[in-house]
């Protein structure tokens, strides 16, 4: 098995590509609430109704995206700590906290969700692409080994393709 000793940088710019694909993909998914504003009084009344349940499904769901974007500032951050050691990483990860766009006031509005994620992918495409204008990428010595940064860069590419799915379905689900 071979071990590298550094990262890609191609890997870095694509993921930071990926995240501004996806950014774009969101910015552009409108929140579907057009019927809501077609229906008359009694059958908005009774679509709403029957949407309550389609909500209490969707609901937890929405928490749940509010999360894996969080959890998708991990990425980065074992980036940083198999470039930079352990102690670098703990010191990336308090700053790239800060800089988190603020999770949204009422999340169980698919609106402010979708805003919050297009935040995160903002964020994280210019990271990305801060780690790929790296001069040196070489790994550190002192630092994590696995499962290594191409499994990482791989992961995180997943883990954000999910997130965007997630928050295009709820986008999609007429629940504004």
């Amino acid at each position: 098995m071979i071990v590298k000793s550094e990262v890609s940088r191609e890997s870095l710019r694509h993921l930071s590509d990926v995240c501004a694909a996806l950014k774009r993909g969101l910015v552009d998914q409108s929140v579907d609430v057009s019927e809501h504003r077609q229906l008359s009084f009694w059958k908005g009344f009774l679509h709403r109704r029957a949407q309550k349940k389609s909500f209490k499904k969707l609901q937890p769901q929405l928490h749940l995206i509010v999360v894996g974007a969080q959890d998708a500032l991990r990425h980065p951050v074992a980036l940083v700590g198999y470039l930079d050691g352990f102690e670098a990483r703990s010191i990336f990860d308090k700053q790239l906290q800060n800089r988190m766009p603020e999770v949204p006031q009422d999340p169980l509005k698919v609106q402010s969700i979708k805003l919050f994620i297009v935040g995160v992918f903002d964020l994280l495409e210019a990271v990305f692409s801060d780690l790929a204008s790296r001069e040196n990428l070489s790994l550190s010595t002192n630092g994590p080994t696995k499962p290594g940064p191409e499994r990482t860069i791989e992961v995180a590419q997943m883990h954000l393709e999910s997130l965007f799915l997630k928050v295009e379905a709820a986008c999609l689900s007429n629940i504004p």
